[in-house]
């Protein structure tokens, strides 16, 4: 007959425990087997250790969290898995034999397996997947053996007392334990392509600063001031996000992978409350920038004068956006940035950067709308009045669909916005490259 036996009692001290031939102890179970008889019906011997220190594997780690640290910020990043054993170690083999045996008939062992559960810290970027496997040790290499070699199939289950067991089926008898593996969908190469894309967009930003430097007349006007404390503004974004990395990346560094339920660092608070103004200077520049366009194009008051109107300007769009991440370090003080990422927590950026910055999109949009009607609207009745030749209606063309490109980098910052809060700003560094260089056209678009 086949032989079972079970190992029931407290997980944190192996030290107490009741060993029975049934499954009807109250206690937690550890270890269960049901070894299938062979022809001798020989006797069952089982070893159980608590440590896996006997069983050397280069390609186990001892702790999780310092191995993901390692592996993001090593030089030569990757996507391993990293696994660990956490469960006890099996020997169970028959009495009288020395090798290990391969069932045949469809025979098989089974075990089960109540397993220590772990939750360890790691960057934001790393989004961590937990999974189970059940191996065996391989003596010749001294390695644990995974996947189909390891002759197992793994299955998850709950215990009656809640404990968390995992149940294999092996065709072989041998060296047995469970290994835990969390393995992230993190890419080292996004990371190195966004860093790349953030400096050129920096660049080019820079750049178009300088390009305008030299004329003295386009400077005057207001269309190219405001675009460039736009530039100005979201230069300062990129560089703020940089040392968010660089802080968050410290942290991972010395091991202190803080949870959401820490208290976030002072440097920590400082990138978030740096990051939400400087953003929202972006949406107001933005939204400065819709109301001189519109000005310029449909309401045809361009020309009226407005008293020390950049004066007016830069306290509108350098002042209002320092009120909300005022209004946020007030309310939750240090509890303002989430320590993970050192940007803001949810319930706090809902009213102090989503709720403005969302205004500032559709105010834009509407914008964005009323010039290019307008705009549209004016070709039309241009073109009824007198006879266009095919040239000039291409150059009419032409001009409008210019004109409405540069109403579109409005909203297009928005789309920047979007991509840059996630994790990465792959997205957004095409974005935010484009406009730069759009900008660069637009202002004197928009002086005809």
């Amino acid at each position: 007959d086949d032989t079972s036996f079970t190992v029931s009692g407290d997980q944190s001290d192996y030290t107490n425990t009741n060993l029975g031939d049934s499954a009807g102890d109250k206690k937690p179970l550890l270890f269960s087997v049901k070894v299938p008889a062979n022809d001798k019906k020989s006797a069952i011997t089982a070893i159980l250790y608590d440590t896996p220190k006997f069983y050397p594997d280069k390609l186990t780690v001892e702790d999780f969290t310092s191995a993901l640290a390692e592996q993001f910020t090593s030089p030569n990043r990757s996507k391993k898995a990293m696994m660990r054993v956490v469960s006890m170690v099996t020997e169970i083999k028959y009495a009288e034999s020395t090798e290990n045996v391969e069932f045949k008939s469809g025979k098989e062992i089974e075990l089960k397996y109540s397993v220590k559960e772990e939750k360890p810290k790691a960057h934001y970027k790393m989004a961590l997947k937990q999974s189970y496997e059940c191996v065996f040790y391989n003596t010749d290499n001294d390695t644990w053996v995974t996947g189909e070699k390891s002759g197992c199939i793994t299955k998850e289950e709950i215990g009656s007392n809640g404990e968390k067991l995992v149940s294999c089926q092996c065709s072989h008898m041998t060296s047995f334990a469970v290994l835990m593996s969390f393995d992230s969908d993190y890419d080292p190469l996004e990371e190195t392509v966004t860093s790349i894309l953030l400096g050129i967009s920096l660049g080019c930003l820079f750049f178009t600063i300088i390009a305008y430097l030299p004329a003295k007349e386009m400077l005057r006007t207001r269309s190219v001031r405001i675009n460039l404390l736009l530039v100005t503004s979201l230069m300062f974004s990129i560089i703020v996000f940089y040392f968010m990395e660089l802080v968050v990346t410290t942290n991972v560094k010395e091991n202190h992978v803080p949870s959401e339920n820490d208290s976030p660092s002072f440097p920590c608070v400082i990138v978030a409350f740096l990051m939400n103004y400087f953003w929202l200077c972006q949406m107001a520049w933005m939204v400065c920038e819709a109301l001189v366009m519109y000005r310029a194009l449909v309401s045809a008051v361009m020309d009226s004068h407005i008293h020390r109107y950049m004066l007016k300007f830069n306290l509108a769009c350098w002042g209002i956006p320092l009120i909300f991440p005022i209004i946020g370090i007030i309310w939750g003080q240090t509890d303002f940035a989430n320590p993970k990422t050192c940007f803001l927590r949810q319930k706090y950026g809902l009213v102090t950067f989503y709720a403005p910055v969302i205004l500032c999109i559709l105010f834009n949009i509407f914008i964005f709308i009323r010039i290019a009607w307008s705009i549209f609207r004016k070709q039309n009745m241009e073109t009824g009045k007198k006879p266009v030749s095919d040239l000039e209606r291409r150059k009419k063309q032409f001009k409008f669909a210019i004109t409405v490109m540069t109403c579109w980098e409005l909203p297009g910052y928005s789309v920047s916005f979007s991509s840059s809060r996630g994790p990465t700003l792959s997205g957004s560094d095409i974005s935010s490259s484009y406009s730069t260089l759009l900008k660069a056209y637009s202002s004197s678009s928009c002086t005809w």
